[in-house]
């Protein structure tokens, strides 16, 4: 798992090949968020505190690696790749998974909990999602290099 992130670190902050990239890069997303998924999942049935929020992450992880690997495996190889399709959904469900996660486990450690808190984790949650979409979007058109992408 640290190989990977550390491979995926080097190609967007370092320029790391981009035709190197484009033969890897699927398979490391993949096996990268694979075992953080299998990570959160473990931490769920092992502990009993706080297992719905480990539950939920460990869903909204196991989400996104199936968007991964339906695009990978099928949908990047349609011309032209449909959009949206399957995979954009199953990114996507991440944004509302790690949210709830999240507030789960704030919820566990904060003594108070006013609702303008939840309102201010709606904002961040909503705008987060719009930039990683974005992102995601112009990623994918660029075809397997991050370089070129930007969020509008």
């Amino acid at each position: 798992m640290v190989l990977g992130v550390a491979v995926q670190a080097a190609h967007v902050f370092l320029g790391f090949g981009d035709a190197v990239w484009a033969q890897i890069g699927n398979p490391v997303e993949i096996a990268t968020g694979a075992t953080v998924c299998a990570l959160c999942g473990a931490r769920a049935l092992l502990v009993q505190r706080e297992r719905a929020a480990w539950a939920v992450l460990a869903v909204a992880l196991a989400m996104y690696v199936a968007g991964a690997s339906a695009w990978a495996l099928w949908l990047e190889e349609l011309q032209p790749p449909p959009f949206p399709s399957i995979a954009d959904a199953l990114w996507l469900a991440i944004y509302p998974g790690s949210h709830v996660a999240m507030g789960l486990l704030l919820r566990g450690r904060m003594r108070r909990f006013p609702v303008s808190v939840w309102f201010d984790g709606l904002l961040a949650s909503c705008a987060s999602s719009r930039c990683g979409s974005c992102a995601r979007r112009s990623c994918r058109r660029a075809r397997g290099t991050t370089r070129t992408c930007r969020c509008a």
